[in-house]
């Protein structure tokens, strides 16, 4: 016996410290280190049903010589896992090293805090039941072998699945057709394979061995959700930051996204890029790398043409099956295997659910045929055989703890794939209960262990799993409780305002495609829907996504109208979101529609909701030139604010900025400093001094001195707030390029042409990128670029970069008019410098400007 046993002042040898989804691998532990000798705590099956539980691991804790933590990601922000091993820490320092904690690393996470100062053991990746062993005794006893890490990223792949068993072949067939050309760094066009097969067969299960298998065979391995367009654009984006730090908050996600393919094509090792669970090759029709990467597709769809090779999956073969089972449960009873595994087809998913239901519940093979057997004649006629497993599991599940079948139903109506823990909030279950509810799910394999990226656990649930257990929802009359749920608890934490800020579109992303689900699902149709489909939009729209933003948008409206009616407040907080998508598009009149229809709902009422719809209507309307009229509903939605919430609200900053646009444009120069000054001090008390709102109104200021003729006073702030939007967004972003458009602009009018046109030219090649070549920003830029050029004699390139700029101004009117008033100005004393005169005083006509008293000789 271990000399360690023989010791009386420590009647536990181990105390083993998981979090609730962990409980598989620390049962595993605690028979690994008994069936060496030692007694083992761990809390699976030494702290009895109803004993106190804080109490019980209170002794536990003072009984245990030595201490074994099973790292897992989110092990560290579980309150009752950090209070069990910072004791224990504390204690070891304190006993000259006889009191030992060490470190299993369960999950791909790297050791935080004080753990990472802990040589850890390590079982990510390892299946081999003796080599675990090795490496948990190892550990327990001080001897660790944890090993090093490579420093290529393998992004987003599930955990490995150690009773992966069989398809050898399948395995071999899929990397020789990877593998297709001999040297990868000669790849000139990406390979492309596509596992198909029905549901349950072991599509992504394939596809993350493989991953496993070959990980030191590709530069980079990155896992992409792909179930719809949006996720996959949302996944590539990620892709595109981390490939380069500067793409890390393009507003636009499916720019993004194509830069990402783009510069994998440039890597001389090829990358793996695996989309899961693609509908069609419709949906990647333009997603897929050209060169640089390998392409791995997993779907249902069965003919991919010219867009992949095809590598069908089936059932496994029957010795395959039976050999599974036979891991899954650690029994030798083969025959009973072999019966099992035909009855229930050969089909993977529905194996290891019988598997796992076999180890929770001690039974045979044959007893589990029995019930499975009686459960499948009391189906209704015509139902699939095989979800009387997963029926089975979840029954059994509930029997390990009772709050696991309302957490699966949570999980099942939202997006299959990666959902954080965050969602499932305590007005749903306690952090404590969620976490047994977890480890029971996990035991019958009913949902699997996923990570997010920048940190925090997530779940993924098989499909089939997912209508299993919605169906049991229903016959309980439990599915439209749960969708609300849901639903509410997701609004709760999905930001609905300032989505302009960068900082808030992690969260956001992660959180989109479980938004998506649960405004789609047609069982899911309630108030909470609406404002869902509200902030889905709005996000979709800051991040370029127009035609989503736009759907989602349209769906709202609808939802509201048949919810409320069309004179309900709901409906027009819905046209509201729906006139901003028009804004952002450009077309001003339909949302000037939307927004009047809006108005006309409130009435009287003076309350916040009119106030913002007042604002975005003014902010239309100077769009098109029409100022007066823009001025006077930016003054009433600052009237109805301040007087409910005060002068120095932050509600207030927005409209006061927007105004002092408006009075901008109207030349009055004098007023638009006054408000925008005041919306700055009010914005850098509440917002904070490095806020995105901050950033905006410092850009705005400088724009306003350049146009009162303070070019100097401009030039100073214009520097600080290029250096401020480079830090927020980055040096790929609209707002950075606007910065410089003016720094040079503040430059040219200092007599400093040749600083201001380098800033110019990049700031153009910025916008072509980011809005395309038909945006007013860039007939703006063009424009400045033009007056440059002409002043300094060359005749030539001026002409034909105002030409250009002059083409967006047609291509850009508003009912007649432009809809960038200082875009006129710039735009008709260009079109002077080339000698276009009576071009010029066109447009000046259109504005009501002031026409130039005599022509400009060309230089």
């Amino acid at each position: 016996m271990p000399a360690a046993a023989q010791e009386p002042d420590f009647p536990i040898d181990y105390f083993v410290s998981r979090r609730g989804a962990a409980g598989d691998v620390a049962v595993e532990v605690a028979e690994v280190l008994e069936s060496a000798g030692y007694k083992v705590c761990v809390q699976d099956f030494d702290i009895p049903l109803g004993a106190n539980f804080v109490a019980a691991m209170h002794d536990a804790l003072k009984s245990a010589r030595h201490f074994v933590g099973l790292l897992t990601e989110d092990y560290d922000s579980s309150v009752y896992t950090r209070e069990e091993w910072t004791s224990f820490f504390a204690l070891s320092r304190t006993s000259g090293n006889k009191r030992r904690l060490a470190v299993l690393r369960i999950e791909e996470v790297e050791p935080p805090g004080l753990f990472a100062s802990i040589v850890y053991g390590d079982l990510v990746g390892v299946t081999n039941r003796q080599k675990r062993r090795e490496i948990i005794l190892a550990t327990a006893e001080g001897r660790s072998v944890g090993r090093r890490r490579g420093n290529h990223i393998f992004h987003g792949v599930p955990p490995r699945n150690p009773d992966f068993t069989g398809r050898i072949s399948l395995l071999a067939a899929l990397h020789e057709k990877l593998d297709s050309v001999e040297k990868p760094a000669a790849i000139t066009q990406a390979t492309q394979a596509a596992i198909y097969g029905l549901g349950g067969v072991g599509k992504t299960s394939l596809a993350i061995e493989y991953t496993h298998l070959h990980i030191d065979d590709y530069a980079g391995i990155w896992w992409a959700a792909a179930e719809n367009r949006t996720i996959l654009i949302a996944n590539l984006a990620e892709l595109a930051g981390v490939l380069d730090s500067r793409l890390a908050n393009e507003p636009n996600a499916e720019k993004a996204a194509r830069a990402a393919l783009a510069t994998l094509a440039n890597h001389e090792r090829p990358w793996l890029l695996v989309y899961d669970n693609v509908a069609d090759p419709h949906e990647i029709r333009d997603l897929r790398p050209s060169k640089g990467a390998k392409l791995l597709i997993t779907t249902r769809h069965p003919d991919w043409g010219g867009y992949a090779t095809e590598l069908e999956i089936d059932v496994l073969e029957p010795s395959e099956a039976t050999e599974f089972l036979l891991r899954r449960t650690d029994r030798t009873d083969s025959k009973g295997a072999a019966d099992l595994a035909a009855t229930l087809g050969y089909l993977p998913l529905a194996l290891d659910h019988a598997g796992a239901y076999v180890v929770s519940a001690a039974i045979n093979f044959d007893e589990y045929t029995r019930r499975y057997q009686e459960l499948i004649t009391k189906a209704p006629k015509g139902s699939l055989s095989t979800a009387a497993t997963f029926d089975l599991a979840i029954k059994r599940a509930k029997e390990l703890d009772e709050n696991s079948e309302k957490l699966l139903g949570v999980f099942c109506v939202l997006a299959p794939e990666r959902i954080p823990l965050d969602l499932i909030g305590t007005s749903v279950i306690s952090e404590h209960e969620r976490d047994e509810a977890m480890g029971a799910l996990f035991t019958m394999s009913l949902i699997r262990k996923d990570n997010l990226s920048g940190g925090g656990m997530a779940v993924s649930v098989h499909r089939l799993v997912r209508t299993a257990m919605r169906a049991r929802l229903a016959a309980a009359k439990k599915l439209a409780y749960t969708l609300t749920t849901a639903t509410a608890q997701l609004i709760s934490i999905f930001p609905r305002e300032e989505l302009m800020d960068p900082k808030l579109w992690p969260l956001c992303d992660r959180l989109l495609p479980h938004a998506l689900e649960l405004s789609r699902d047609l069982d899911n149709r309630s108030k909470y829907t609406v404002t869902l489909l509200q902030a889905a939009g709005t996000f979709l729209q800051e991040r370029g996504a127009y035609i989503q933003g736009e759907q989602a948008c349209r769906d709202g409206i609808a939802l509201a109208e048949k919810l409320f009616g069309r004179k309900h407040v709901a409906y027009a907080v819905a046209l509201h979101t729906f006139a901003r998508t028009f804004h952002g598009h450009g077309r001003i009149l339909e949302g000037e529609a939307a927004c009047r229809e809006a108005i006309k709902i409130f009435g009287n009422r003076d309350d916040e909701s009119l106030a913002i719809v007042l604002d975005t209507l003014g902010g239309l309307l100077n769009e098109c030139a029409r100022n007066t009229e823009a001025e006077l509903y930016h003054r009433r939605a600052i009237s109805i604010l301040r007087k409910k919430f005060g002068p120095q609200n932050r509600r207030i900053a927005g409209p006061l900025m927007n105004a002092s646009s408006t009075l901008l444009d109207l030349g009055r120069f004098s007023e638009a400093e006054q408000l925008l000054r005041e919306g700055i001090t009010i914005a850098s008390t509440t917002f904070g001094r490095e806020s995105y709102f901050l950033v905006n109104a410092n850009h705005n200021l400088a724009t306003l001195l350049l146009t009162a003729g303070r070019a100097r006073e401009a030039e100073t702030i214009a520097r600080d707030s290029i250096a401020e939007t480079e830090k927020l967004y980055g040096r790929k972003h609209l707002s950075f390029a606007l910065s410089l458009v003016t720094l040079a602009m503040t430059l040219r009018n200092t007599d400093r042409a040749p600083d201001a046109e380098p800033l110019l030219r990049e700031a153009i090649e910025i916008i072509i990128n980011t809005v395309g070549s038909e945006h007013v920003d860039l007939g703006f830029a063009r424009a400045s670029l033009s007056k440059l050029l002409a002043t300094d004699g060359r005749q030539a390139e001026a002409l034909e970069e105002v030409s250009q700029s002059l083409d967006i101004h047609n291509k850009s009117l508003c009912d007649g008019v432009l809809r960038n008033r200082r875009y006129a100005i710039e735009l008709s004393d260009a079109l002077d410098l080339v000698g276009r005169k009576a071009d010029g005083d066109e447009i000046r006509l259109r504005y009501g400007l002031a026409p130039k008293p005599a022509a400009i000789d060309p230089p």
